[in-house]
């Protein structure tokens, strides 16, 4: 019951048959599937936190993720790269500071 219930999940979350989730089980000893499902929450978590800040205050959809351990992963690391980018911008107030990572991806 275990593998058809991974299966079912993989099959779903990579929009491929069954059969194709249970053939990449087989073959891939690195289950690289299994490995990216947790990604793929992160990333899913993320995009509702985003659209849920786009929409204002007033949105309760994060309400429903008030226990969601990967919800608060997704705010901790939002709200420490805010922080990082707010340091930087007292840091490097011009911009273009030769090594600095952000500064390079400013443009």
């Amino acid at each position: 019951m275990r593998r058809l219930w991974i299966i079912t999940v993989i099959a779903k979350a990579f929009h491929v048959l069954p059969s194709v989730a249970a053939r990449d089980l087989d073959e891939d000893p690195e289950q690289l599937s299994l490995a990216c499902l947790p990604l793929m929450n992160y990333a899913n978590r993320k995009d509702v936190f985003d659209q849920a800040i786009k929409r204002g205050s007033d949105d309760k959809t994060l309400d429903a993720y008030v226990d969601d351990e990967i919800m608060s992963k997704v705010k901790r690391n939002t709200m420490d790269l805010h922080k990082e980018r707010y340091q930087h911008r007292l840091d490097h107030p011009k911009g273009g500071v030769e090594g600095c990572r952000l500064c390079a991806s400013r443009g």
